[in-house]
Parts: structure tokens; C-alpha cells; sequence
């Protein structure tokens, strides 16, 4: 009776472990996902490539078209981006993330808008992120947007 009452306290203790150390890793990688969108929002690319794998394997699907690699990613695509919209805001709602090891993935509905009062736009859409843990810190590897269809 003994034996079991410690077999049960034991697995008790570590599912409960388990789960905490899950919902820090959710956090951080939730944490990562909303630094890179708010250094978009601000337009500096030194907040954004501290959450970014910045390496070869780095993919974005957005448009319809693939940037490979962060360094591409980077000068082709984020800091033309950065300098074209203003006032830019992304709302992310909905938010998932399912960590499985030293990988996450993360899904999201998202609203941006951009521009002046008077001339603003407005995009919404889904987007897809998959992240590494890598020493310790939660790095975008992949990021898809995918805007919604007109109406």
C-alpha cells in the first residue's frame, strides 16, 4: 500500500512538473512571437532579429511568394516593409501554441492596419509561425501569412 501511495505521488510530481514547464515554454515562445510583431509595429530590426533564427534554414511564406534565409528575409523583405507602412499595428487574437520538445507551433488570427486616419488599410488574415528552442531562447524558424480573401 505503501509502495503505491509513493508510485503515485512520484508520477503526480512530475506530470506536474511537466505541465509547468510546458505552460513556461508556451509562454516564451507566445513572448517571441509578440516581440518580432512588436518590433515590426516599432521598425526596428534589432528587437525583431533577437527573436529570429538568423540563418539559411529561416523560411516566410507571405503573398503568395517564399523568402529563404533570414539574411534575404531581412534586407528584401522586413526593412523595405518597415520603411513603406506607417503607423503600423498588428492585433494577433485567437492565439494557439503546441510545444512538442525543442519545437512550437504557433496559429493565430490577425488584423494589421497601417496609414494615416484618413487613408488607413486594413488586412486580416491567418498566420502560422514555427519556432526552435535554441540555447534556451525560442527562435521564429518559419512564419506564413496568409491575408483573407476580398470580399
Amino acid at each position: 500500500m505503501k509502495k503505491n501511495t509513493l508510485l503515485l505521488a512520484m508520477m503526480f510530481a512530475i506530470l506536474t512538473l511537466s505541465a509547468f514547464a510546458q505552460s513556461k515554454d508556451v509562454d516564451a515562445v507566445k513572448k517571441s512571437v509578440m516581440q518580432f510583431t512588436s518590433g515590426m509595429e516599432k521598425g526596428d530590426i534589432k528587437i525583431i532579429e533577437e527573436v529570429w533564427a538568423n540563418d539559411d534554414e529561416v523560411t516566410v511564406f507571405e503573398g503568395g511568394g517564399m523568402d529563404k534565409g533570414w539574411t534575404n528575409y531581412r534586407e528584401k523583405h522586413l526593412i523595405p516593409e518597415m520603411k513603406f507602412y506607417k503607423n503600423l499595428k498588428y492585433d494577433l487574437n485567437e492565439m494557439t501554441v503546441k510545444v512538442i520538445g525543442k519545437m512550437a507551433l504557433v496559429r493565430s488570427r490577425f488584423l494589421i492596419t497601417a496609414g494615416e486616419t484618413d487613408k488607413k488599410s486594413e488586412t486580416k488574415g491567418l498566420i502560422s509561425a514555427v519556432l526552435e528552442k535554441r540555447k534556451g531562447k525560442w527562435l521564429l524558424v518559419h512564419w506564413h501569412l496568409s491575408a483573407s480573401r476580398k470580399q
